[in-house]
């Protein structure tokens, strides 16, 4: 399902990613470990469209994904999740999960329809698939 074959990424000559290799089947539960500056988070910025490799594969449902933008790798259903206790700190737990299922669902682009009566309304949260939920 996803394959990362001998990627490399190096910034201005720091090797932070040296021939990563991974494999990940479906429903597998895998771990990367390492100590502090590791190359953990480049590896899942690599793999995330946050950074493009300077070498190697990312392949992910045997498509190339190695480079094109997150937002794309999002849709794929592969995404970064960040140290971040507080995306939106002045909406509660509820505000901050109706972005993200608006967005998950592309109901985000209407100027003129809050989010809160988008979600309310179409009684999203009824509907989400057990999939999506983690």
């Amino acid at each position: 399902m996803l394959r990362v074959e001998s990627v490399k990424k190096s910034f201005d000559g720091f090797m932070a990613v040296n021939n990563a290799d991974l494999l990940v089947e479906k429903g597998d539960i895998v771990a990367v470990i390492g100590p502090n500056g590791a190359g953990k988070t480049t590896l899942f910025r690599l793999i995330t469209g946050h950074l493009k490799p300077d070498k190697g594969k990312i392949l992910f449902k045997e498509e190339d994904i190695a480079g094109i933008p997150p937002y794309q790798i999002c849709k794929k259903g592969i995404s970064l999740s960040f140290q971040v206790v507080n995306i939106f700190s002045r909406q509660t737990v509820f505000e901050n999960v109706q972005v993200a299922v608006l967005s998950h669902q592309e109901k985000t682009r209407s100027l003129f329809l809050p989010a809160r009566n988008q979600a309310l309304e179409t009684r999203l949260f009824g509907k989400l698939k057990k999939s999506w939920i983690v």
